[in-house]
């Protein structure tokens, strides 16, 4: 059993849950957007795969895959690989407005069962318009169709009953039979269907879910089951639908409780449902942060803590001179910073960069728990977001 608050593993039956959504809608409210703080402070989840011994973290989901971050490289691992988590207290500057909009329990056998009825009695009558106009002549390979133009055409195994199919009468009493059985509170529910709707402000790929559905039965204890939910690439301002379904569910479960984190190419990015939420000013997660690096023992070097907006440098410069330039800045105790030398010959480039880059802000260096003045080399993709 795994505990959503306590636990470490996950098992590595959450690979069989891995699922892809191809599409999804991210919905939020401006008015709430414009009135929040710009941090937020949560509980997080690391998760991690284990390799060759050792734990890795997992900075992506494909149908296929997993990827894990190790010695600087991305490597694949199987879906079947173990799963583990750490929880902790996290802090990020992104968003996802983010709303569950329906979880609906069912029989997942049951509801399987009417989707391919549906599906059969629709060939059924598409075959139907289809052969309109034409007509059915039986010769030496069994049943052929002529359509309107005369050319011969087969038709496929679902076209008549006396290629063994149902009639279709028969099939519109079985979907009846079914929708009856679906709709019997007796008929015990093994499956969780979730339907969210999320919204994005900035471009964000390599999106993933990790959904916790903690359920109860008659027949069973509490326990909580884990699905992956990969979603792909997230457009500014473009509602999409996620939709996740938890299969192989205790018989007659009832939901407890569901936690859902939202990462991106591996950084968690917090929501208005995510557990121990406080949203912080830029001071205060100033603070917060300086205080955690206050803690820590020896020496600690500078953190950038406000990075610049893509927007700022990709507008006058090309992605391979921002990878090729590189800063070197004064990193004072109170976190802002000046430029100390740009590596260009061109000046009025260098004064121009010189200018933006003393908007970043920094975890400033900590000697024997206090802030101290400090250098940093940085390229310039380093800086930005």
């Amino acid at each position: 059993m795994v505990n959503t608050r306590t636990g470490h593993v996950i098992r590595s039956a959450v690979a069989v849950l891995l699922m892809v959504s191809a599409s999804a809608q991210l919905l939020g409210d401006d008015s709430q957007s414009t009135r929040r703080k710009p941090y937020a402070l949560s509980d997080g989840m690391d998760l991690q795969a284990r390799k060759d011994g050792g734990l890795f973290p997992i900075v992506g989901f494909s149908k296929k895959r997993i990827v894990i971050t190790r010695n600087g490289t991305r490597d694949p691992l199987s879906t079947k690989s173990e799963i583990s988590y750490a929880l902790r207290r996290k802090m990020s500057s992104k968003w996802v407005d983010m709303k569950i909009v329906e979880t609906e329990s069912f029989n997942y056998e049951l509801q399987a069962q009417l989707a391919a009825y549906s599906n059969a009695l629709s060939q059924l009558d598409r075959n139907e318009n289809l052969e309109a106009g034409g007509r059915i002549d039986v010769g030496e390979n069994g049943i052929e169709g002529r359509n309107h133009d005369g050319r011969q055409v087969t038709p496929g195994p679902l076209a008549i009953g006396m290629n063994g199919q149902r009639p279709p009468e028969e099939y519109k009493l079985l979907i009846k039979e079914l929708e009856d059985k679906l709709f019997n509170p007796d008929v015990l529910a093994n499956a969780l269907r979730v339907v969210l709707d999320l919204e994005t402000k900035v471009p964000t790929k390599g999106v993933y879910l990790v959904l916790i559905a903690r359920v109860d039965s008659p027949a069973t204890e509490p326990d909580s089951r884990p699905l992956i939910q990969v979603v792909g690439q997230l457009e500014p301002d473009k509602k999409r639908t996620v939709k996740a379904v938890f299969k192989d569910l205790p018989a007659g479960f009832s939901l407890l409780d569901l936690d859902i984190h939202i990462y991106s190419r591996g950084d968690e990015i917090p929501w208005e449902g995510s557990s121990g939420l406080k949203m912080l000013s830029e001071d205060e997660a100033f603070e917060y942060s300086l205080g955690r690096y206050k803690d820590s023992k020896g020496k600690v070097e500078p953190v950038l803590f406000r990075p610049l907006p893509s927007a700022a440098i990709t507008s006058f410069l090309s992605e391979k001179e921002i990878l090729e330039i590189q800063a070197e800045l004064f990193v004072y105790p109170d976190g802002s910073a000046r430029v100390s030398s740009i590596n260009t010959d061109d000046r009025p480039l260098s004064d121009k960069l010189a200018g933006i880059l003393e908007d970043v802000r920094f975890i400033p260096a900590i000697e024997d728990g206090e802030p101290t003045l400090s250098t940093v080399s940085l390229k310039l993709s380093s800086l930005i977001y």
